[in-house]
């Protein structure tokens, strides 16, 4: 596939940027991609900035002080590849920035509203509901790998808290309001927008249609307004550091923002009945089992789980049992090999007494003399034998 020349890869801009460089040209890498937004640069480890590479590209001078090897930051192409992303969409504007999804934490809050009117002679005040709110606390860590990065952490974070700020339409002198800083925020897919065609119907998701993966585009993020942005530089942190650029500037190795969101509901949340008005809930998980041309339902892939395993137990069982009864019968076996080679040997030895009784008897018929006297005068040292074994 041809290589795009408005958008080169990062290992074709270098090479491009090795290029120009011999050429004389200015050295340029093209930046990292995170979800069609700018992630760290390529350029700010792999290139000279703003700088001409002229003579002999390959000097001392240049070589040292002008080139810096490629970086190449694992987490890039992690969050790449998974889409592990936390994006922030100003409505407004359709601005949108895109951070690698290092969540220090992720709360939800839900707070339901009640107005209570006490009444003459009841203990208990009658209530009357109001409103339910639900508000998102959310914190990230914004790790710096490179100059570039930390760039690029510190241009996001101060987009985002434009994002706070509203449209504004210029009527002669003076500035007016326009549209209201609404924003929406997706986390993955546990805050996203998860009302009627907003990606996957009315339903929800079952554990087949997560394996397969959700959008990770900032327009799916779930609407509301940010009430509040907390930004820790950590300039002070000495376990941390900072980028020292040149006279008087400086990057943040390591930021943290925490973010208070609440929520805004475009689609209706409650209940018909015995009913819920959304079956997918604020997470878009379905688990019940009448949805048409659904996949299995959680419920059932765990059952047919449980139904692997209890074959898989029962083949265990068997295999197991297979293997003591070979045992037996190998015990078994041995045991009868041994009895045979038992029975053997006394056999022979029964049988060398037996010739030895013959050869007694005929040598005390020989000599004239009765067994116990032949045995008696032959063997003393035995006392004599007494021989009761058969011819």
């Amino acid at each position: 596939m041809a290589e795009d020349d408005s958008n080169p890869s990062p290992l074709a801009a270098f090479s491009r940027g090795l290029e120009d460089g011999i050429s004389g040209n200015k050295f340029y890498a093209q930046k990292f991609q995170v979800d069609g937004q700018s992630g760290h640069s390529a350029g700010d480890t792999a290139s000279v900035l703003g700088s001409n590479i002229s003579g002999d590209w390959f000097s001392r001078t240049n070589v040292t002080q002008n080139f810096r090897p490629y970086y190449a930051d694992g987490s890039d192409g992690y969050a790449n590849h998974r889409k592990y992303f936390i994006s922030f969409q100003h409505v407004p504007s359709q601005t949108y920035i895109v951070f690698k999804a290092f969540v220090g934490a992720f709360n939800e809050t839900y707070k339901s509203n009640w107005g209570a009117e006490s009444v003459f002679g009841r203990i208990d005040p009658i209530y009357s509901f109001k409103s339910t709110d639900r508000n998102i606390t959310l914190s990230l860590n914004l790790p710096a790998a490179t100059e570039g990065e930390a760039f690029e952490n510190l241009a996001k974070v101060g987009t985002l808290s434009d994002m706070l700020y509203p449209n504004y339409t210029n009527l002669g002198q003076a500035n007016t309001i326009s549209q209201s800083p609404m924003i929406r925020i997706k986390v993955m897919n546990l805050l996203e927008d998860q009302g009627k065609g907003a990606h996957h119907g009315h339903t929800g998701r079952t554990l087949d249609k997560l394996h397969r993966g959700v959008s990770s585009s900032p327009a799916k993020g779930l609407l509301g307004v940010i009430t509040s942005l907390s930004i820790n530089h950590n300039i002070d942190n000495g376990d941390v550091g900072v980028y020292e650029i040149g006279t008087g500037a400086i990057l943040p190795k390591f930021m943290d923002i925490s973010v208070s969101f609440d929520v805004i509901h475009e689609h209706t949340r409650g209940w018909s009945r015995s009913n819920r008005a959304y079956e997918g809930g604020p997470y878009g998980i379905n688990t019940s089992k009448g949805q048409q041309g659904a996949f299995r339902s959680a419920a059932d892939i765990d059952n047919a789980n449980r139904g692997l395993y209890d074959r898989a137990e029962r083949m265990r069982q068997f295999a197991d049992r297979e293997d003591a009864r070979q045992q037996l019968a190998s015990q078994e076996q041995a045991n009868a090999d041994a009895r045979t080679v038992s029975l053997s040997r006394t056999l022979r030895e029964r049988g060398a007494d037996r010739r030895a009784t013959r050869g007694t008897r005929r040598g005390a018929r020989a000599a004239g003399l009765s067994v116990e006297q032949y045995t008696a005068r032959e063997f003393p040292e035995t006392g004599g034998f007494d021989f009761a074994g058969d011819e």
